[in-house]
């Protein structure tokens, strides 16, 4: 079963700098505080250019990007997740942003969505992970996000 996600993961604060920033940026609620951009195609269209270079380990997040993030970090921590799974097969991608700086990046890592939500603040229903707790795996695509 293939699943597909890529986008920006933060407080409001960060999460709303983008919005305001990209109109094509829409704002998804996940619970516990925190919200999500999910990175369409036509908002990373608007965001990037096709001559910019993905960050190395991504494939979807370029460096014209990047200072987009940082910016909205100084408002809070955020951070930026690829995660892309093929009949048991996959890859895991994640950058953190705080106070305008790069923290933390992680790449290939199984379970790193889990990493990067318990960073921002998630804590796992019992008997759950970060990722199931705040439904990442009751929508298989980043365009899912924006259906309801």
């Amino acid at each position: 079963m293939a699943y597909s996600f890529s986008g920006f993961i933060g407080t409001l604060e960060p999460v709303q700098r983008i919005c305001t920033r990209f109109i094509l940026a829409r704002p998804v609620s996940l619970g516990q505080d925190l919200f999500l951009v999910p990175l369409t195609d036509e908002l990373r269209e608007q965001m990037t250019s096709p001559a910019a270079e993905p960050v190395p380990g991504f494939e979807l997040l370029t460096g014209a990007m990047e200072p987009v993030a940082l910016s909205a970090s100084m408002l809070g921590p955020l951070a930026y997740v690829e995660v892309t799974h093929w009949k048991g097969e996959g890859s895991e991608a994640g950058i953190i942003w705080e106070a305008g700086a790069r923290l933390r990046t992680i790449r290939f890592g199984q379970g790193l969505i889990n990493t990067v939500l318990k960073h921002l603040g998630c804590t796992a229903n019992e008997g759950a992970d970060e990722f199931t707790t705040l439904g990442f795996g009751r929508r298989r695509f980043t365009d899912d996000w924006l259906a309801e």
